[in-house]
Order: structure tokens, then C-alpha cells, then sequence
């Protein structure tokens, strides 16, 4: 609201994210409540490298800063380094591939990746992409991705309506129809409050094979 005039330096910690029986009240992913509110920087990392990477920068960073730690990754080891620390506003390829895009956020990263990996048992080469930063979003990454395999499916752990992926399908859309040879499929949530029972909240999350049916489903429209 000042135009630039005054700074606000300030990074916010927030946990979420489903998966861990905290029923709808504690498991929401709520990156997507302030993707409406202008001036925020939306940080989402899924690693511990990227975790470390994110939160340094966040720090630095003169604007205001949410920093989303998702609850079942707490637990999650793997290397951290000084040696890449510019790290908000650009995803991460996290495996290379040619038929098919995946771009996938936190927990949901790790099951693209192992829906990717069973996927190419069957010949299919999957890119994933993590964004790692809401806002701002390298929206340029995913559209060279798609340029080169020409199909994409976003999942996402929430459900549709008001998302990060219904906002990034729709910028595809209308920025890059062109490179579609299916239309996009957001593959998330279902639009109902998350279960607290441990079966329905596993059936309610995407997992690696509703990811591989989505997958099928694109590759043979």
C-alpha cells in the first residue's frame, strides 16, 4: 500500500497439510488463502535442502514472507548447502522427462516423483517440476517443460476450487494453449472438508496411482 516507501522484513512460519490425522481443522493447505493478497511472498519448500535454501532467503527478503512447513515432512533428512541461496521465484526440475509434465508442491512432489518412477516401467518419461515458491510464481519453467512434452497435470493436496493449481492451469490456458496436445488435468483433493479417519484421509489425498491413472488418462485423450 505505500508504493515501495516502506518495507515490512518480516517471515512468517506456518505448518500444514494433510496426511496426518488432524482432521479438517489442522490438515487444510493453506498457501492457497493468500495467493489473493498482493505483496506476499508464498514460500512452499518439499526438501531439506530447499527447506534451508527458502527459509535464508526468506530472511533476507525486505517484503513480507508466509513460510509453509508441511507437517509430514518434519521428519524428512537430506543435504543442505550454501552454495545456491537465490532460490524464491524458481522451481526446481526435479526429474527429467519427455511425454509427460508434472508440476507438484511439498508431500505431493514426493508422490509425482514416485508415480514417475513406476510410470517409466511403462515407457512413460515423466518431467516433475516442484515450484518451491507460490508467489512469485516461475511460471516460464513449466511453460518450457510443456513446450517440450505437450502434456501437463498439476496435483496438488487441496482441492480445486480457489487453488494454486486451478491459477496455474489457467494461466497456461490462456497464455500457451498452443502447446497442449490434451487439455491440462489438476489432479487434488476432493472437494469435500479433509476425513480424520486414517482410510479416508489416504483415499482423500492423491496418490501415486491416481496420479499414474490421471497420467494414462492425458496421454490417451
Amino acid at each position: 500500500m505505500t508504493g515501495g516507501q516502506v518495507t515490512v522484513p518480516v517471515t512468517v512460519r506456518l505448518a500444514n497439510g494433510a496426511g496426518g490425522g488432524f482432521g479438517a481443522q489442522h490438515s487444510q493447505s493453506v498457501e492457497n488463502w493468500f495467493l489473493n493478497i498482493p505483496g506476499l511472498t508464498i514460500l512452499t519448500p518439499g526438501t531439506p535442502g530447499d527447506a534451508y535454501a527458502l527459509l535464508r532467503a526468506a530472511i533476507r527478503d525486505p517484503n513480507p514472507v508466509l513460510y509453509l512447513e508441511h507437517k509430514n515432512l518434519y521428519n524428512l533428512s537430506g543435504p543442505v548447502s550454501d552454495d545456491d541461496l537465490d532460490v524464491i521465484g524458481r522451481a526446481a526440475i526435479v526429474r527429467e522427462g519427455s511425454d509427460i509434465t508434472l508440476v507438484a508442491s511439498q508431500l505431493m512432489r514426493h508422490r509425482a516423483l514416485d508415480a514417475a518412477e513406476l510410470l517409466a516401467a511403462e515407457n512413460i518419461a515423466a518431467e516433475v517440476i516442484d515450484p518451491r515458491t507460490m508467489v512469485p510464481f516461475d511460471l516460464e519453467t513449466v511453460q518450457t517443460s510443456l513446450a517440450k512434452t505437450n502434456h501437463l497435470i498439476c496435483v496438488q493436496e487441496c482441492s480445486p476450487g480457489g487453488s494454486w493449481g486451478a491459477t496455474l492451469l489457467s494461466s497456461l490456458v490462456s497464455e500457451s494453449l498452443e502447446l497442449f496436445d490434451a487439455p491440462p488435468l489438476l489432479v487434488g483433493g476432493d472437494d469435500t472438508p479433509i476425513p480424520y479417519a486414517g482410510v479416508l484421509e489416504a483415499a482423500w489425498l492423491p496418490s501415486p496411482e491416481r496420479i499414474i491413472d490421471g497420467v494414462r488418462r492425458t496421454l490417451a485423450y
